[in-house]
């Protein structure tokens, strides 16, 4: 950051999209002090904050209070996507700024909009505690079934994504593998390739258990085939 004056923020997501990958209190900490000793924000998407597995989550905000502008919404938590409802906190004197430029935008939400998030933050706040329990049952079976298919991946720590590596014996274009597995399996899957990670494929567990259930049997199957014509080869 002293090399390029021209950096005035960092953006880091936690839990993130596409791996579920999240940041622990201790990397939270390290990075906190990094920045602290420059003269940055740091933008902290947090959405998938409810959605944490085997720890609680932990905001930058709480580290780095005077330079962090967080980022969450209900999209995830309360599975609310489509109301496009998002909240910031940061410190006043930025929120007062960001305030000038949003009145200029967007006069305000919809009424309808506006009573749903007043609902989901009032009587629906603990909506995501059985969700993330649900998420946590598809989460463990993905894994376990992707053991069993010895295909590796990021250990996702939050949201709702399984982001895996294409095995050696396959097309590595990301593309090209999303269309062969929907045609041939049946299965959709979105392309490492748009997020900047070729040879990568995503899976979304935002699915009923059967749906996921049926998805790893066909997946299972297609790599097996695909093992096999390289063996065969």
């Amino acid at each position: 950051m002293d090399q390029n004056p021209c950096v005035k923020a960092v953006v880091i997501a936690s839990p993130g999209n596409p791996t579920g990958a999240a940041y622990d209190q201790q990397q939270i900490q390290q990075l906190a002090q990094v920045i602290s000793q420059h003269d940055v924000f740091l933008i902290s998407d947090e959405i998938y904050s409810e959605l944490v597995y085997d720890r609680s989550h932990v905001s930058f905000a709480k580290a780095l209070p005077k330079q962090t502008i967080l980022m969450n919404g209900i999209s995830k938590s309360h599975a609310m996507t489509g109301y496009r409802v998002g909240i910031i906190a940061a410190p006043a004197e930025i929120i007062s700024q960001i305030a000038v430029v949003h009145e200029l935008i967007d006069t305000a939400l919809p009424d309808v909009t506006m009573a749903a998030a007043a609902e989901a933050f009032s009587n629906g706040i603990d909506d995501a505690k059985s969700m993330r329990q649900e998420y946590k049952k598809r989460r463990d079976f993905l894994i376990s079934a992707f053991k069993k298919m010895d295909i590796d991946f990021v250990h996702p720590d939050g949201a709702f994504y399984l982001f895996f590596k294409i095995p050696d014996y396959c097309d590595q274009n990301s593309l090209r593998s999303v269309r062969q597995i929907a045609q041939e399996a049946r299965v959709g899957l979105t392309p490492g390739a748009g997020f900047g990670a070729e040879g990568y494929l995503r899976l979304s567990y935002a699915a009923s258990m059967a749906d996921l259930e049926t998805a790893a049997a066909r997946l299972e199957k297609f790599f097996v085939k695909e093992k096999e014509k390289i063996t065969l080869s």
